[in-house]
């Protein structure tokens, strides 16, 4: 293979040391080979095609307003984000989990790592052509800094390595993510910037009387200032650079000058008023440590200095709200907002654009009331409404978005102008393409569920996804997140606690419930959970399991139906008797830790095939 070195060295205690770095590139010619290390070692932005849909530091300011005016006509609207990271290594998953457990892991996670991405895509059905419309956005988002707001955030590395395993541009993340901020810190930096502002304008009138009345720098002389040698070094410098940029007869605008703390910035400004009352200082806005000095001879020169900096503080603070302001113009409209398995999104959204995630989920759920009051997750729908029990191999938001595209009777959808990139071109795993599958794939569903595209228009709820709304699926088990229950009680009668010899098969189990659809939970080499899908069939289940008469039936060749005990090595309890005898006995494990052992199990399987973690829950 090539190989390119590097040699760094430095100074030690008299000693040079080094360090020598190797990159092996591909053997093979590869137009990708310098893109990848360019985007991993590249101190610059790329130079890549910006397209209408792709939303930047450096355009959001123009494509705002056509984000918002979408969003405002749109019927629907859907969403997806990609992140930093997905779990933290000490969180653990469960089926019996609560959704107050759900929400504390989600929390942890959300307050860790940060969005990268954020895809919106809009849907509006035009009646004239019989299509939707379809707008969508895919947004780079960075918390960069602003005054005290600095945010620390944790990356994950495998989702790291899912992220550029998908081509995502992280040199785009950091140098032109669009910044934001949460609603605390959008309020306090408004109050903060109002209260400058008007000290700007009393600091002005002020100098103007004084000025009038000739005793600027008359003040400023009588207040005793004590300068060290370094100051009076400093305050040369200033006067030399002053009296040569006042020389000059084609000199610049303006001239900056370096004061790196509050007593250099006190030494400039005094300087001004006792020996250049013709001219004008005031902070840099590009610079916390700079003062920019201008001529401002009359007073109306001085009140457009002062108005220019008040509108360049506006918009510096506007630039820094930045993408929350697409949060708000989703929230204002009220439109139904769509995701796919999308807790982990609602949480991050949160986190990031709108507040401080609360204490418990029943704060948290109110909050997305107010924020988003009417949401739809396509995974649940897809896996829980009965019309699609036996319609879908798999519920991932790709093997969705393909099947029912191949649904000749499903409704059209046309990208609108300017965002026509995703036509025909899979982008999986890039936020904006995921909204926009996630959209395609609710009107779908709806559509097949006798949901007309003016039924999804109207305010009300259409009846046949009254009973989804507001329901998030919850990754690896069969309990929703209901936004509109505080409560939200899991319902553990279709699920049974089993005990075996360590040989018990998998096919030994499936044989005790072949005639009802069940999953299998291993706990550990004796202990499963079984979860019936079948409402019906569970109850009669638990009936016989509670008498004490549970047993499978087997037709012979004869058509004679015999009745068969269970196994003797494998005894099934009703998940609720289970509990009961366990907590008789000091220290048993609760049900959450009883799964958690075997999530782990599960978890650390996962790993070992590259970016599974990663790619199961954005599916």
């Amino acid at each position: 293979s090539t190989r390119v070195v590097g040699c760094c060295m430095w100074r030690k205690s008299g000693a040079h040391r080094s360090i020598t770095f190797h990159f092996s590139l591909h053997p093979v010619p590869s137009p990708h080979t310098p893109v990848v290390v360019h985007r991993l070692f590249s101190t610059t932005t790329t130079t890549t095609r910006v397209e209408k849909m792709e939303v930047t530091k450096s355009n959001f300011r123009e494509l705002l307003p056509a984000i918002q005016d979408s969003i405002a006509q749109c019927d629907f609207m859907a969403f997806d984000l990609e992140f930093t990271g997905l779990t933290l290594g000490k969180d653990v998953q469960g089926f019996l989990d609560t959704a107050e457990e759900r929400y504390q892991i989600g929390k942890r996670s959300a307050q860790n790592f940060i969005p990268t991405q954020f895809g919106l895509a809009t849907f509006r059905y035009d009646a004239v052509q019989q299509k939707y419309i379809a707008h969508a956005w895919n947004a780079y988002t960075f918390p960069h800094p602003f005054s005290w707001n600095d945010k620390r955030f944790t990356c994950q590395s495998s989702s790291i390595q899912f992220l550029r395993a998908h081509d995502f541009d992280f040199n785009k993340f950091v140098y032109e993510g669009v910044p934001y901020l949460d609603s605390y810190c959008e309020e306090a930096f408004t109050a903060r910037l109002h209260e400058a502002n008007e000290a700007k304008w009393q600091r002005y009138a002020d100098s103007e009387r004084a000025r009038a009345e000739g005793s600027a720098a008359a003040e400023e002389a009588t207040r005793p200032v004590v300068l060290k040698p370094r100051d009076e070094e400093f305050l040369a410098e200033l006067r030399a650079s002053i009296d040569s940029w006042l020389s000059q007869e084609k000199k610049d605008e303006k001239l900056q000058v370096k004061a790196s703390n509050g007593w250099l910035r006190f030494i400039v400004y005094r300087e001004i008023k006792l020996k250049y009352p013709s001219l004008y200082a005031t902070k840099s806005l590009e610079s916390f440590d700079t003062i920019v000095i201008t001529e401002a001879g009359t007073p109306e020169e001085r009140c457009a200095l002062i108005e220019e900096a008040v509108k360049r503080s506006e918009v510096e603070l506007e630039d820094a709200i930045g993408f929350s302001r697409v949060i708000q113009a989703m929230s204002r409209s009220g439109k139904p907002v769509v995701g796919h398995n999308l807790l982990l999104d609602l949480l991050y959204t949160h986190e990031s654009f709108y507040k401080r995630l609360p204490e418990n989920s029943v704060l948290f759920k109110e909050n997305l009331l107010r924020l988003f009051p009417c949401i739809f997750d396509t995974k649940w729908i897809a896996g829980k409404d009965t019309t699609f029990l036996e319609r879908f191999d798999s519920t991932g938001l790709g093997d969705l978005f393909t099947v029912l595209q191949q649904d000749s009777s499903s409704q059209s959808i046309e990208l609108a102008e300017g965002h026509e990139v995703y036509n025909g071109t899979s982008r999986a795993h890039e936020a904006g393409y995921d909204a926009y599958m996630t959209g395609s794939v609710f009107i779908r569903l709806a559509s097949q569920l006798g949901v007309s595209p003016l039924e999804l228009a109207a305010p009300q709820t259409p009846h046949a996804l009254v009973k989804h709304e507001n329901k998030v699926n919850m990754y690896g088990t069969d309990l929703p997140f209901n936004i509109t229950d505080p409560e939200n009680k899991r319902d553990t009668s279709n699920v049974f606690h089993l005990t075996f010899a360590p040989e018990t098969q998998a096919a030994d189990i499936y044989s005790m419930f072949e005639d009802a659809p069940v999953q299998i939970q291993w706990v550990t080499t004796t202990q499963a959970l079984v979860i019936v899908n079948d409402p019906a069939r569970a109850m009669a289940i638990k009936r016989s399991v509670q008498r004490g008469t549970f047993a499978k039936t087997n037709t012979d060749q004869a058509g004679v139906t015999a009745t068969v005990p269970p196994k003797p090595h494998i005894e099934v309890r009703t998940l609720d008797e289970w509990t009961e005898l366990n907590q008789v006995a000091s220290g048993a494990p609760s049900r959450s830790a009883l799964f958690a052992t075997q999530v782990a199990i599960a978890a650390a399987s996962l790993a070992t095939f590259g970016f599974a973690l990663s790619g199961f829950f954005s599916a």
